[in-house]
């Protein structure tokens, strides 16, 4: 939940009649449209968490959780996914390309990279 209400204009044909409407929406219509999509990324965090090895958990409880993608940008789902795992949330800097750009830089140095795509069985990060 947000302190501010925030509203917006939004154009379209409406699906009843075909014609062109405008309707006013609200912050709290768009939380209620994401609230199950949400709660999956929140379930699929939890589960890559449980799915860690122990090895590797202390780093994540350290270091925290570095989401990346265009869910990424959606407004607090750092501190939504903070408050439900327990664990620090960060948002990596242009998250929309930085999948991208990351792979990028291992084709630019595939040999010395290849180890890292060989072992892994299992993913350790969800691309939200």
């Amino acid at each position: 939940p947000m302190d501010e209400r925030l509203e917006a204009q939004i154009r379209g044909r409406d699906y009843a009649t075909g014609l062109p409407r405008e309707i006013t929406i609200k912050n709290n219509h768009i939380r209620a449209a994401l609230n199950k999509s949400l709660a999956s990324i929140v379930d699929s965090v939890r589960e890559a968490i449980e799915e860690t090895p122990p090895e590797l958990v202390g780093d994540v409880l350290s270091q925290g959780i570095f989401m990346c993608g265009g869910g990424a940008m959606l407004r607090g789902i750092d501190r939504l996914v903070s408050e439900e795992t327990g664990v620090a949330v960060h948002i990596v800097q242009d998250p929309l390309t930085c999948v991208a750009r990351g792979l990028g830089r291992m084709v630019d140095d595939f040999d010395f990279h290849r180890g890292f795509l060989n072992h892994s069985p299992k993913p350790l990060f969800i691309n939200i």
